[in-house]
């Protein structure tokens, strides 16, 4: 009897370990079976906003993604916007192993004394032995466009806006908007799965 005590004190500590631990290692997302997506991410944002003669937006942009075994956030910086997950979740396909990660947002622009507030969603595939998201997002405006992104740290606590990422990755940062063309084969379909994305 003396050992049930013990036991359920072992659990406790290794549960409330499991709940706060970031996951930063990635072994432990391997011993529990989930894919691991926390850190800082940078790529490309490509935007039809304001296209013309299907000539789009290209935009450097930064993911910190905050993720332990029960929780997930997903927060998005590029040099006049950011943008905070509302809901989020995870979905493993159990027949391929494919796991994408969708999401609900909120986007705030602070540019030219501007403050406007903008809903949307997004699905990213984790791909490249989870080194690499890619997917499309939509936007309530209405936009849409793809999203690249890189694995470039596990440790994002410090990353809290598109300076400080600059300032650490500036070679897959720098450089000011510019404007490159997509094939009509390149859009991304409507996101009519999205509204139904779990929680956490």
């Amino acid at each position: 009897m003396r050992a049930l005590p013990l036991a359920v004190t072992v659990s406790g500590i290794a549960f409330a370990f499991l709940y706060g631990a970031s996951w930063k290692y990635e072994r432990l997302a391997r011993w529990l079976n989930r894919p691991a997506v926390h850190g800082a991410w940078c790529g490309t944002l490509v935007s039809d906003y304001r296209a013309k003669d299907g000539v789009e937006l290209h935009i450097p942009i930064v993911f910190v993604i905050r993720q332990t075994y029960l929780s997930l956030s997903v927060q998005s910086y590029t040099p006049t916007q950011i943008g905070t997950s509302m809901l989020e979740g995870m979905v493993q396909d159990p027949r391929t192993g494919e796991t994408r990660l969708r999401y609900v947002f909120e986007l705030t622009r602070h540019y030219n004394n501007e403050n406007k507030v903008t809903k949307g969603a997004g699905e990213l595939r984790l791909q490249n032995k989870a080194s690499a998201l890619k997917g499309f997002y939509w936007t309530s405006t209405p936009t849409h466009g793809e999203i690249r992104l890189k694995l470039m740290s596990r440790d994002c606590e410090e990353v809290d806006c598109f300076e400080v990422a600059l300032e650490r990755w500036p070679t897959e940062l720098a450089g000011a908007a510019k404007e490159i063309p997509l094939t009509v084969s390149d859009q991304p379909a409507t996101p009519s799965a999205l509204s139904s994305a779990p929680t956490r």
